[in-house]
């Protein structure tokens, strides 16, 4: 069994462990993401440049506010959008404008795949080590920059 195929299975099995308190919240925040990723998109996805950025938590989210305002005076008419895996950034309030934030999807190839077709980022910014291998590999395939910021 290859690393990849342990980890997909992993994935799979994590998800329905039926969860309580703060594990309980993000993976059910996680398995309701895709829909209101491709809710947003359908609704308020603009032509222009869109920047995801990943931030598991707040302390991973904060280390990315630098690189974000700069991409932003790079590129003014980009959308920001914001992804995390934690509750802790579900009602932060963000010190970097943003279009959306939402958790991240479950890191299955249909559920990043159905994401990346509605969202169609420009570059995708893993900040720190909360890196999702599917997202990543994903966005990727897609000739999406991946970075990863503050690591």
């Amino acid at each position: 069994m290859t690393a990849l195929t342990l980890y997909r299975s992993t994935t799979r099995i994590a998800r329905r462990l039926p969860l309580t308190g703060v594990l309980g919240r993000a993976v059910r925040g996680r398995t309701r993401a895709v829909r209101r990723w491709t809710d947003w998109a359908a609704q308020s996805r603009g032509d222009g440049p869109l920047l995801w950025i990943h931030g598991a938590s707040v302390g991973e989210s904060l280390a990315a506010t630098p690189v974000v305002h700069r991409l932003r005076r790079a590129l003014p008419t980009a959308q920001v959008v914001h992804s995390y895996s934690s509750p802790s950034a579900e009602t932060w309030p963000s010190p970097f404008p943003r279009a959306f934030a939402e958790y991240v999807p479950w890191d299955e190839r249909r559920a990043v795949k159905r994401v990346l077709d509605a969202v169609r980022p420009t570059l995708l910014a893993f900040s720190r080590g909360d890196l999702w291998p599917e997202l990543a590999m994903e966005a990727a395939a897609r000739a999406v920059p991946v970075a990863v910021i503050g690591g």
